[in-house]
């Protein structure tokens, strides 16, 4: 070998050893920076799990009082409570507690389970709520109520048993959700809604009805029932698309209840000879006068009776009774 190729030799070989000494001088840096990356890693795990555990506080049997002032504002028992969420979710079981409204009245609830969240002051129950306000008592599957609004939203097999402040006439409603301003005396139930109305004196004859949808105003006293109305009262039963029902009107010489288009009546009449019939009408719209027990038909009232067709601008008929008052353009008379 000569001299010029030993030379060529040694500088090939030393050139080869520098890249293989860089390569291996960056594996290393780059394991280097894994291995911090993985320490930092579980580092800030290490500090999430510990600050979970520092926010999360577990208590049996704990009673929770929330003050607005110097007042009461919410309390709630419980068999379990997790606190969590830096203190701002209170998870429960069995909870028990009251409510106290900006009018001074105590709300009493309970469930099977709950959640509060402080911030948005929002109370959850489920299974087995019952919701006792001094008027009325609301029963459910899953009830959430929001303290700042005064909101309450039922839903799953609702039932609400109310009394009305002015009549005292008790209000018994199923439904599949239910929303209802409670200082506002203002609720809605929607789907699949019945109901029965009874009177405070045993005697006096109560409305059953269902509809799709239902409005109570307790200020004024009244029910509105919208889609699909049914209203059974004795041995009447009616049928509208909209309908109201006035319950502080029973003793006067107002009409008790309206059903408005596409009104369809059928009653059956008993008579004094112990014999009966049935008396079906159609009109737009149907006003019950239960203080004189009848039912005034308008807008192109038909009236069947007895193989008759009875027509007129305005007919009166009168519960359990035969006669028929027609009014028409020009002239007024009675069917027997």
């Amino acid at each position: 070998m000569s001299f010029e190729k030993l030379d060529t030799f040694k500088l090939d070989f030393k050139f080869s050893a520098s890249i293989v000494g860089f390569i291996f001088f960056c594996l290393g840096i780059l394991f280097l920076s894994k291995m911090v990356e993985r320490d930092e890693y579980f580092e800030n795990e290490n500090k999430k799990n510990l600050t979970n555990e520092l926010q999360d506080s577990f208590f049996t049997q704990p009673i929770i009082y929330k003050l607005k002032g110097r007042e009461k504002d919410f309390v709630l028992n419980a068999s379990e409570m997790t606190i969590t969420d830096n203190q701002n979710k209170f998870i429960f079981f069995d909870p028990i507690g009251s409510i106290f409204t900006t009018a001074g009245d105590e709300v009493l609830y309970k469930g099977k389970r709950g959640l509060y969240t402080q911030n948005n002051e929002n109370l959850i129950l489920e299974e087995d709520v019952e919701f006792t306000k001094p008027d009325s008592i609301i029963v459910g599957d899953r009830l959430n109520y929001m303290f700042p609004i005064d909101f309450v939203l039922a839903t799953g097999n609702v039932m609400t048993n109310s009394w009305d402040l002015k009549t005292k006439d008790n209000v018994i409603v199923h439904s599949e959700e239910l929303r209802a301003y409670p200082k506002a005396g203002r609720s809605e139930y929607r789907g699949n809604v019945v109901g029965k109305l009874k009177r405070k004196r045993p005697y006096e004859d109560g409305v059953d009805f269902w509809t799709d949808q239902l409005f109570a105003n307790r200020d004024d006293s009244k029910l509105t029932l919208i889609g699909n109305v049914k209203l059974i009262k004795q041995g009447l039963t009616a049928l509208s698309r909209e309908g109201e029902i006035f319950m502080d009107n029973y003793n006067k010489k107002l009409k008790y209840y309206t059903l408005i288009d596409d009104v369809k009546l059928t009653e059956k009449v008993k008579l004094e000879d112990g014999s009966s019939f049935i008396r079906t009408a159609v009109a737009e719209k149907l006003d019950g006068l239960v203080a004189e027990e009848k039912n005034i038909l308008t807008g192109f009232p038909k009236v069947f009776q007895q193989g008759d067709v009875i027509t007129g601008n305005r007919i009166t008929i009168r519960e359990n009774n035969q006669v028929v008052e027609v009014d028409d353009a020009n002239t007024d008379f009675i069917l027997k």
